[in-house]
């Protein structure tokens, strides 16, 4: 993981999920119609969403990766 100190520094403060199946984030990748930041897919392999308070009456959460499949 290539993430700038301040940002490793937000991570620890963080809840963090399991990392994501490599074939929900594969499907879905494909399923929608942008693409994520390279460091935000690269966060979702390993935690899978995450939450905090990490300042004064400031709240971070980072959405999990899911898929609905058809």
């Amino acid at each position: 993981m290539a993430w700038n100190v301040v940002m490793q520094e937000y991570i620890k403060l963080l809840e963090k999920n399991t990392p994501v199946d490599p074939n929900v984030l594969a499907a879905f990748l494909s399923q929608i119609y942008f693409t994520p930041v390279v460091d935000y897919i690269d966060f979702i392999k390993h935690f899978n969403g995450a939450e905090a308070e990490i300042g004064n009456n400031q709240y971070l959460k980072l959405c999990v990766c899911h898929v609905q499949w058809k």
